[in-house]
């Protein structure tokens, strides 16, 4: 698959806060925003029987495509191809409000009254032109496919929770709280066949125009894909916390989370009209034990284990008995008997502080259960996949760290920092395996992956004044293997290293650089396994006492950037390349406002 994107963006920030100290702590915040986008996308696919390398790159196999000059083998090996034309707009705007209170009440305790309230509009359209050829099969015919989306929407959440804090004697304390929580979702996803009108046909018609009527557009309305949702969430939580020092280093907390969540859901379609309702209590503890020794002048550590249980619910949309071909190649339907996913979480930390350095050492495990994966079965002779979520146990996942920072010297001109750790991954997810005897149909089965990270980062800088120095390395190595047939091992290694420096110049003056080489290896593509140098610069100066900042900044003047980000999943490996943003020189302008009361007197 290969694809052309360009998004224009235009965003409007406005955010204000007010704090009062005396006699309460009173803290007021507002937001508001404004985003308009626009954008558009060309992409071209194809999915084969067997690998199509041999036949060219994946673009001069896609220019054969486009332009119907196929060779016969790889025509053989050929399932489908795809084209899409894609334009379109969206405007989102949105307003918030939140509220803070907190009190040292005299006699001891703390009362804290949180409250906030947010709302969003959205407006989105957009136009496709779609082909589908299926080259070979015999029931399934290639289409054609003129698109118009419609899917305006709109949401609220507003919540208040009051927080009560018992300060009893001999270092003990109680905490408890109520919170409520209510969302509201409307989602409004209207799709139409343009080219399912009698007399509207692209070939007649300007691609991204509609009929003059809006009778006439719901002659075309897909039917089985259109849908709107009204989703509400009422949230009640009531937590508990009990804390206890024994000896004075010996530091208890035990509590938890006790939800009652109510949710509704209406799912309307010309298919499915159906409200769902679902009531749920959910308890979630949450324990914690601390070891603090007495200080030192010299140093101080303290040692702490916690486990914490959380919950989360499927989203209800998933719930639906819905069957959706918008995408002819990815067919999507429901599944009512969804679990909850139940996510163990346990921490193990080791804190030590000296004068003029610092150790952090732990370790933490995640066990989830009934996490929801999506299954699939697979049609080889059209290349199109059913996706159906369904629940999958097995996952867990471990983290060893340890980070150091220290001053090198008494005068605290060289600094060092390191960060080691170690992460293991247990992924349990779903893949086809497809039946020899039966090449149309396949069924989901269990795909066990596991995969063993270390990584390294090692930063060593030297200031005085107006100066700063630094270099910096970072190495990572992703090992991952299955017992499945199909499962390649990967063994991969990203490293990194460069310098940067920031000074100071008369005139406040400040010019910052930094150099770096970025290296991969062992990646599958060997087009992948490149050394791209980047070197960034910028210079600033403030003026009016620091009011008004100007900045011109440098980024990639080499020319080298590209950027690889890399994921494993229980289905194997992707690999994913983008053509990130390119080189450029930019100016920045900063006006700073600042408006203190006057001082009494």
């Amino acid at each position: 698959n290969i694809s052309n994107n360009n998004t224009k963006n235009f965003n409007i920030n406005l955010d204000n806060t007010f704090t009062l100290k005396k006699p309460w702590f009173i803290d007021f915040r507002t937001t508001a925003s404004y985003n308009k986008q626009n954008s558009g996308y060309n992409s071209t696919g194809a999915s084969f029987n067997s690998d199509p390398d041999s036949y060219g790159t994946t673009v001069s196999i896609l220019d054969s495509l486009l332009i119907s000059n196929l060779s016969g083998d790889l025509r053989d090996i050929t399932l489908n191809y795809t084209t899409n034309r894609n334009k379109g707009e969206s405007k989102t705007l949105s307003l918030g409000q939140t509220a803070r209170l907190l009190k040292s009440l005299k006699w001891g305790d703390d009362l804290e009254i949180n409250a906030g309230i947010n709302f969003n509009t959205a407006k989105a359209h957009d136009f496709s032109l779609y082909y589908l050829d299926f080259l070979h099969s015999e029931s399934e015919d290639g289409e054609y496919r003129n698109r118009y989306n419609d899917s305006p929407g709109h949401d609220y959440n507003y919540n208040a929770k009051v927080l009560y804090r018992f300060n009893f004697m001999n270092q003990m304390n109680l905490e408890l709280s109520y919170c409520y929580n209510q969302i509201y979702r409307y989602a409004d996803r209207s799709k139409y066949r343009l080219d399912q009108i009698d007399g509207w046909d692209y070939d007649d018609h300007t691609f991204g125009v509609l009929p003059s009527s809006c009778e006439i557009i719901r002659m075309g309305l897909d039917k089985q894909n259109s849908h709107t949702t009204g989703y509400m969430n009422k949230n009640n939580d009531f937590t508990v916390f009990f804390t206890k020092w024994f000896f004075e280093v010996h530091k208890f907390v035990i509590g938890g989370i006790t939800k009652n969540i109510n949710e509704r859901n209406d799912y309307m379609s010309e298919v499915i009209d159906t409200l769902m309702n679902r009531n749920q209590w959910i308890f979630t503890p949450d324990v914690t034990y601390g070891y603090y020794p007495k200080k030192n002048a010299n140093w101080w550590n303290s040692y702490t284990i916690r486990y914490q249980m959380i919950v989360d619910m499927p989203d209800m949309n998933l719930l639906v008995p819905v069957y959706n071909d918008y995408n002819p190649l990815a067919i999507r339907v429901g599944n009512s008997d969804l679990r909850n996913t139940i996510n163990n979480f346990v921490l193990l930390s080791l804190n030590n502080q000296g004068r003029g350095w610092g150790m952090f050492h732990g370790a933490r495990l995640n066990i989830r259960k009934d996490m929801i994966a999506t299954g699939f079965t697979f049609d080889k002779e059209t290349g199109v996949y059913t996706y159906k979520p369904e629940n999958v146990s097995g996952n867990w996942y471990v983290n060893i760290f340890q980070n150091i920072n220290k001053n090198l010297d008494k005068a605290k001109l060289f600094n060092i920092s390191h960060h080691l750790g170690y992460d293991f991954y247990k992924n349990v997810d779903l893949t086809t395996v497809v039946d020899n005897q039966d090449a149309v149909t396949g069924f989901s089965a269990r795909s066990t992956v596991k995969t063993n990270i270390v990584n390294e980062t090692l930063h060593l800088t030297y200031s005085k004044g107006f100066l700063k120095l630094g270099t910096s390395g970072m190495l990572t190595f992703r090992n991952s293997t299955s017992e499945r047939d199909d499962f390649m091992d990967i063994n991969v290694w990203d490293f990194s290293y460069g310098v940067n420096g920031h000074y100071t110049f008369p005139w406040k003056l400040h010019f910052a650089t930094d150099l770096k080489m970025y290296s991969r290896r062992g990646y599958s593509d060997s087009s992948m396994n490149t050394n791209d140098l980047i070197w960034n610069a910028s210079v600033s100066r403030p003026f009016f006492k620091g009011k008004f900042v100007t900045i011109i900044q440098g980024f990639d003047m080499l020319h080298n950037l590209r950027n690889v980000t890399y994921n494993i999943n229980g289905k194997g490996l992707t690999e994913v390349w983008n053509r990130s943003i390119p080189s450029y020189l930019m100016l920045h302008l900063q006006y700073k406002f600042h408006k203190n009361p006057k001082k009494k007197n």
